[in-house]
Formats: structure tokens, sequence, C-alpha cells
């Protein structure tokens, strides 16, 4: 086995523990916090679990605009979904899965962005995944179309 930092996702079962002690919210909540680590160690409960690289991208990290990897290809984060995002790679081709499946890139915005086509740019209407620059300011702010 290497030395190597892996990740590893657990996702248990529900487990439900009863108490009966408690005067307020915060005690029945600690008493109930001890109770789950005494059944844990009792009895480990049943659980699915993936692998994923230790610099993989995790929900809460995860923002549309952010430049990502996967599978040796970059793109941009469009969306955001409770469990997958979607993430506009070259040829303007959405791929979508979980956060886990991610990485963050080291490339730019610039470097990834997918210029919309000369007939899609004559057109007044944009799609998902369309990329481009908006000027506020005198600034170039760049821009993802989401869902």
């Amino acid at each position: 086995m290497s030395k190597e930092m892996q990740k590893v996702i657990l996702y248990l079962d529900p487990i439900e523990v009863v108490v009966e002690e408690g005067e307020t919210v915060e005690e029945l909540l600690e008493n109930a916090k001890n109770a789950t680590k005494e059944q844990i160690k009792e009895k480990f409960p049943r659980f699915q679990y993936s692998l994923v690289e230790p610099n993989a991208l995790s929900m809460e990290k995860a923002k549309p605009g952010m430049v990502v990897e996967v599978d040796g290809e970059v793109g941009i984060i469009t969306v955001l979904n409770r469990k997958n995002i979607k993430v506009v790679i070259s040829g303007n081709r959405l791929i979508n899965g979980s956060p886990e499946a991610f990485k963050l890139s080291d490339k730019t915005y610039k470097e990834v962005m997918v210029p919309r086509r000369i007939m899609e740019g004559m057109q007044d209407y944009f799609c998902e995944g369309d990329c481009g620059y908006i000027s506020y300011n005198g600034e170039e702010i760049p821009v993802v179309i989401g869902k």
C-alpha cells in the first residue's frame, strides 16, 4: 500500500437511538450522540463507500464558474444540483457527475472557456454551457450560462 493519502467516503445506513434522559434539547442531543457512539462501537452499521482522490471536490467547495478536471478533460462548472454537478468541456459538451469525480484545475477560465461559434454568436439566445465575458465598469467579467 502506498504512503499517499487516500480519501474514502462512507455512506452509513441510518442509525436509530432512543434516549429518555435530558431536560433540554441540547441535553437530549448530547445524550443521543453518546448513545450513537456506543452503538457504533458494538455493531458498525452497513455502509456503502467510494474512493476518491485526496484533492477531489466536494459539494461545499464546488461553485459555478470553477475550472475543474476529470479523466484528462478540463471544463467549467455550470450547474450544481443536490448530488451532481454539470461541467461544460471542449466542443460545448456537457458532462455531469458527483463532485468527487472532479478535481480543481490549474488552468484559468480564459484557457478553458469554449467561445460561442460564429453562427451561435449571431443568435439572440444563449444555452447552458455558453461561456464569455460581460463588460462592467471597464472590466471583462467571465461568465458561464447555467441551467
